[in-house]
């Protein structure tokens, strides 16, 4: 089939001769006075003709078609089905593993692969899928698909390399399959030579609705922002290789068309398997983990704490029934939304009800129905107006301000009621104790650090303002530290000057107004001051003590060697054992060595005398 067909004036042969008799005579020919045909305007006089033709049938009709590069292949519709695939492994869980009883083989099901067994076998897989015809643009019943063949040279002409890319839906009722009839995709001689008076008809007649019709008509359409009408791509979202061969069989020579699928699609897997220690998979199990109730304003809240003990899915909503008399008509109709909740997890529910009540304190029960309304759990509650209760747990509802503020357990029957299994826990009470107690210890100490850091924090601020403030203490605590220069901007060149212990001053006025280390250090040992300070006086009086101690126990020893009658010598320190005994010997030494100095200069002034004299 021929995207471009063109008459072209040429020479074929008339096969028909009962069209052009009328009433026993035959027709003239259809050429004018000059002897040329008005269709073609080809020379009818020349009496030249092929061998073993008949002269009259050869002039009769002078047309013949001359077809594009661009041929289509033409393809029949039928009912369409949605390539659907699922890879399945099944796993069992056997204590505290997962066992893989498809053995790490990937079940594939899907729409040309509806059955499926394992091996040995004892897993059955079945597929199976709904799909409606209103899903579907394309009828198969009345319109074709035109796809163009591949062996086509590409780089003839631009219109064959575009239309090449594009494929066609024409209704069936314009293609003609034998070439027989005009006007229709698929002409081919035939039509020409049967229609009537072919010879009159003026150029392109009988080449109505060919493919570069349809071709031209949704190119001009998508160029001026329209919908096309025969384009595959009007219809759906062609895939880059949309034929597909052999996809249920190798042998089968069948050619799929694959376009690509936006709608809902419903499917079904059938399992079957062996049900040995399987768990029927159930919906509606739930459990009241924890509820809080704070009754401390105008409205009363309620936190309630559900999970889903279920292994699928499922809505649950909680409501308040069995309060006393006297509370108004909305607790009554207290009842939360619908909540799913993912099975093996939690979902909090929150009620907020009126707070202006008259009784003081009084029980109620939480309840907690399925989708289908019926009680899957329920827990008894304490409202305690101005206070806060909590129900946690296994342990019954207590409140923040009742004596002891202890988990007391709950009874078998409401411990299965609010949703749990097995029985109650227990909790040993010396144990429990000993925890509150360490952790009571543990939050004082926190919280003393952090007045101790804070306070220290304090010191360090009010020390960039008043540096005496910041450095009192710092003294004795960094002693030992040495200073290569002082930290202040205006003493950077000035040389670091002492006192007697050692501590840097001011160079001029000789105080203890410098700092003596840098801002880091100086904020690093201010905050931990309250911690570090007590340890070292403490450390310091524990050390005099035991040197007081040991001194006293020598002098003991020594006395008892002195016998009584000998004359008892008092140990005197001497000069040069004094606190200050380094610097009195450096000024004896000064003061010897500037004698020296004096008597050697006398003595080179009376040389100098006499040696004049």
């Amino acid at each position: 089939m021929s995207l471009d067909v063109q008459d072209v004036l040429d020479e074929i042969y008339d096969e028909r001769d009962d069209d052009y008799r009328m009433k026993g005579k035959r027709r003239k020919r259809e050429i004018n006075t000059s002897g040329f045909q008005v269709r073609g305007g080809q020379n009818c006089m020349d009496p030249r003709h092929p061998e073993n033709v008949n002269p009259a049938k050869y002039l009769e009709s002078a047309h013949c078609l001359r077809f594009s590069d661009l041929w289509y292949s033409v393809y029949k519709l039928e009912a369409p089905v949605i390539e659907h695939a699922v890879y399945i492994q099944i796993f069992k869980r056997d204590n505290m593993e997962w066992r893989d009883l498809t053995r790490g083989e990937m079940i594939r099901l899907g729409t040309f692969t509806r059955h499926q067994r394992d091996k040995i076998p004892t897993i059955t897989f079945t597929y199976s899928s709904k799909t409606s015809a209103a899903e579907f643009s394309l009828n198969s019943n009345t319109q074709r698909l035109l796809i163009p063949l591949e062996n086509t040279d590409k780089k003839s002409d631009e219109k064959i390399s575009e239309g090449m890319r594009e494929y066609l839906i024409i209704p069936s009722s314009q293609i003609t399959s034998e070439g027989r009839e005009c006007d229709k995709a698929g002409v081919g001689f035939s039509a020409f030579v049967m229609q009537k008076d072919r010879c009159t008809r003026k150029r392109g007649s009988c080449l109505r609705n060919q493919p570069l019709e349809y071709w031209r008509h949704d190119v001009n359409a998508h160029r001026s922002g329209k919908p096309g009408c025969y384009f595959l791509s009007n219809f759906a979202t062609v895939p880059v290789n949309p034929i597909k061969y052999n996809v249920t069989d190798a042998t089968e020579e069948r050619e799929y068309l694959g376009l690509v699928q936006n709608s809902h699609h419903v499917s079904t897997l059938e399992i079957e398997v062996r049900a040995d220690d399987n768990n029927v998979i159930t919906t509606g199990s739930a459990r009241v983990t924890e509820v809080h109730v704070v009754a401390a304003g105008e409205k009363i809240n309620l936190s309630i704490r559900l999970t889903n003990m279920g292994l699928v899915s499922s809505d649950y909503q909680a409501r308040i029934v069995g309060c006393p008399e006297g509370l108004p008509n909305s607790w009554a109709r207290a009842i939360t939304g619908k909540h799913q909740v993912p099975p093996q997890h939690d979902s909090l529910l929150t009620l907020h009800l009126p707070g202006r009540i008259i009784i003081d304190k009084f029980q109620c029960n939480v309840e907690v129905i399925n989708y289908r309304g019926e009680l899957v759990a329920a827990r008894r509650i304490i409202v305690h107006k101005m206070n806060r209760c909590f129900c946690l747990w296994h342990c019954i509802c207590t409140c923040y301000e009742s004596s002891g503020f202890s988990c007391s357990p709950m009874t078998p029957e409401h411990y299965h009621q609010a949703g749990f299994r097995g029985p109650v826990p227990t909790i040993n009470s010396q144990t429990f104790q000993l925890s509150k107690m360490a952790i009571d210890i543990l939050i004082i100490i926190i919280i003393i650090f952090l007045i101790f850091t804070t306070i220290g924090i304090i010191k360090w601020i009010i020390g960039i303002l008043s540096p005496p403030i910041g450095r009192w203490g710092l003294d004795h605590l960094l002693a030992g530290l040495r200073t290569e220069e002082y930290f202040e901007p205006e003493l950077k060149c000035r040389c670091v000057v002492t006192d007697d212990e050692g501590i840097p001053i001011h160079p001029d006025t000789g105080r203890r107004t410098v700092r003596i280390c840098s801002r880091t250090l100086e904020f690093i040992v201010n905050s931990l001051f309250l911690f570090i300070y007590p340890c070292c006086v403490l450390s310091e009086s524990i050390s005099k003590m035991i040197k007081c101690k040991r001194s006293r126990i020598s002098d003991d020893s020594k006395d008892c060697l002195i016998d009584k009658d000998e004359w008892r010598t008092i140990s005197v320190r001497s000069y040069g054992d004094t606190r200050n005994s380094k610097l009195e010997r450096d000024d004896t030494e000064y003061v010897i060595t500037e004698l020296k100095k004096s008597q050697v200069s006398l003595q080179d002034f009376s040389n100098k005398s006499k040696n004049k004299s």
